[in-house]
């Protein structure tokens, strides 16, 4: 016998498959407290809010959303991409999440060592930006050609933003670089 819990997926007491209307308030809901109680935790820490505290939270709320999506299209094989060959070039696309994670957190921390090494300053930005800019991007484009389909509002939008995210500290390093 079918029942409506066999056809969904609940994640958090969030019915993934429901309607869209409620599905929004809720994850909303959801990431303005996981947003407040991280800031909490740090003010109640470090008695400050440093520019970590708002970037760390707002990569939670990424997450969360990625993973509601993740649910949500999960049991929808008409929104899979199909009758693409794996080539080599596939396996550095599935780099793409860890370079941008991690070329985020390499990056600040060469852009860091740069701002306080005067004499290695040039090649602590210029792998900043190597990390934060050029990982991500890289393995990004192995990924574009799987945009296909009904899922490509959703995939353009993933992959445009959460690239978007490392390559943020690149810019913001850039300028140093030249100066």
């Amino acid at each position: 016998m079918d029942t409506e819990s066999d056809k969904s997926f609940r994640f958090g007491g969030i019915n993934t498959e429901g309607s869209l209307w409620v599905l929004i308030p809720q994850l909303v809901a959801s990431s303005a407290t996981a947003v407040a109680l991280l800031l909490l935790i740090f003010w109640l820490t470090f008695n400050e809010l440093p520019l970590f505290a708002f970037g760390f939270a707002i990569v939670f709320v990424v997450l969360q959303i990625l993973v509601i999506i993740g649910f949500r299209f999960q049991r929808r094989p008409e929104s899979h991409s199909q009758n693409v060959k794996s080539s080599q070039i596939d396996r550095l696309g599935g780099f793409w999440l860890l370079a941008c994670c991690l070329g985020a957190l390499l990056g600040w921390i060469c852009g860091s060592l740069g701002d306080g090494a005067d004499s290695m300053k040039d090649v602590f930005y210029a792998a900043s930006i190597f990390f934060s800019v050029g990982l991500p991007v890289v393995t990004m484009l192995p990924n574009v050609r799987y945009i296909r389909g009904r899922a490509a509002l959703i995939q353009i939008p993933i992959l445009t933003f959460i690239t978007m995210l490392p390559v943020l500290i690149g810019i913001y390093y850039l300028p140093k670089l030249f100066k």
